[in-house]
């Protein structure tokens, strides 16, 4: 949900032709994706402290567990953290773009 949501917003935007917002969101998108990867990274370790105490189910552990991917956690994030700075690119680019196509049309 966390990059579910964002990217929701920006293809409502993308639907009804305001590319200009639809960059400013995909922005948003890039920033859950970077904490998401943290996240991924995490899944071994469990380093990070979790709402609810010690007892919490891990997500990404317990995801990658039953896919049999843990040992792959770090990869994976790093993986999402690439495609966050990918996404990050794309929006400050097609934010530039698309407000300098708007300034130039007025």
């Amino acid at each position: 949900m966390q990059v579910l949501i964002p990217a929701i917003v920006v293809v409502y935007f993308l639907a009804h032709r305001q590319r200009y917002s639809a960059s400013v969101s995909l922005f948003w998108v890039a920033q859950n994706l970077f904490n998401v990867s943290v996240y991924v990274k995490d899944a071994r370790t469990r380093a990070l402290p979790l709402l609810g105490g010690e007892d919490t189910l891990h997500d990404w552990g317990y995801i990658l567990g039953k896919l049999n991917l843990l040992l792959w956690d770090r990869a994976l994030g790093n993986s999402i953290y690439a495609i966050g700075l990918l996404t990050l690119a794309a929006s400050v680019l097609g934010g530039f773009y698309f407000s300098w196509e708007r300034a130039s049309e007025e």
